[in-house]
């Protein structure tokens, strides 16, 4: 018996989920994070955070905003 498993590939430019093992409780968290276009690490970028609760799953939330069109600092 063969298993599968699927594996969602990202382009630069979308969205990815990073998962990291808890230092607290060792559970398995991830958050969401979303590079602005032509990303340079070199450069530095504002962060916004959007944080949920209320029992919602927080994994498509990141994709609800889309890179700002405008001035450059």
């Amino acid at each position: 018996m063969l298993d599968t498993a699927r594996l969602r590939m990202r382009r630069p430019g979308q969205s990815r989920k990073v998962t990291f093992i808890s230092a607290i409780d060792s559970s398995c968290q991830y958050y969401s994070v979303l590079y602005p276009k032509d990303y340079d690490p070199a450069k530095r970028y504002g962060l916004i955070l959007s944080l949920h609760g209320a029992g919602v799953e927080a994994s498509g939330q990141v994709d609800a905003y889309k890179p700002r069109i405008g001035r450059s600092s």
